[in-house]
């Protein structure tokens, strides 16, 4: 019975939301991008896509509370953020609370979703075949451009989502799009995802928190040094996930 309460709820509260969002967003976006106004189509997608991201997860009733927002780099900084992964909403809660709005590495099958294809689209996200080697090497071409445009990108190194509640170990060549687009890292660390949504029983108030750690420039990146590079940006990442969990312990 809980478990269907909390099934009920995006049903109810969030889904309506999100297909009214076609007449609230993407029309005006289209409009605006017909009228030649493609800067202003953009910003209102991303908007939107803001909105949608905070709404939906004040209908899950779900709270985030983020910390080291000090450490994000200023608006128009190269920036390729680095995320652990535990839960479909980990994308929700970056998008809604990281204090920028990225795009990402997505699997190319949520293209061909109606009206969160759009939303993708807007979010500069790049989509990737995992069955295939070229289309992984042209996705970090095209996440490459993103980066020096000056849109952030999000890549989830570990390659998958963690059901244990630990940090795995990143995937080998999880750091190159950083690194070729000699982009500025930002590692952010979060925790209470799967209990807020995959674990998710009845309809309390359930928390996710979010540290975003201090940047981790590329400029000095060497190929020699790869190894120790990577050793970095994960302490980093530890560090934060650390900082979380003590924090909830306490």
């Amino acid at each position: 019975m809980r478990k269907a309460l909390s099934l009920i709820i995006p049903v109810i509260v969030i889904i309506p939301v999100f297909l009214a969002s076609v007449l609230y967003g993407l029309v005006p976006a289209f409009i605006l991008q017909i009228l030649g106004a493609r800067k202003a189509a953009e910003t209102w997608r991303r908007l939107c896509i803001l909105g949608i991201a905070r709404w939906a997860l004040f209908g899950l009733n779900v709270r985030v509370n983020t910390t080291g927002r000090e450490n994000m780099p200023p608006a128009g900084t190269p920036l390729c953020i680095i995320v652990n992964h535990q839960s479909l909403l980990d994308v929700v809660a970056v998008v809604g609370y990281s204090g920028t709005i990225p795009g990402f590495i997505a699997k190319k099958e949520l293209s061909f979703i109606p009206i969160i294809a759009s939303y993708m689209k807007g979010l500069h996200c790049v989509m990737l075949d995992r069955k295939s080697p070229k289309s992984s090497i042209a996705s970090i071409s095209e996440g490459v451009k993103n980066i020096t445009r000056g849109i952030p990108m999000v890549v989830f190194p570990e390659g998958t989502r963690s059901k244990d509640g630990k940090l795995g170990e990143f995937k080998a060549g999880s750091l190159k799009l950083a690194t070729r687009s000699k982009a500025t890292i930002v590692p952010i660390a979060i925790s209470g995802g799967r209990k807020a949504f995959e674990e998710r029983r009845g309809i309390r108030r359930t928390v996710m928190t979010m540290h975003i750690c201090p940047p981790v420039p590329t400029h000095d990146f060497s190929r020699e040094a790869e190894k120790e590079f990577t050793a970095q940006v994960y302490g980093e990442l530890a560090e934060g996930y650390r900082h979380l969990l003590s924090r909830h312990e306490a």
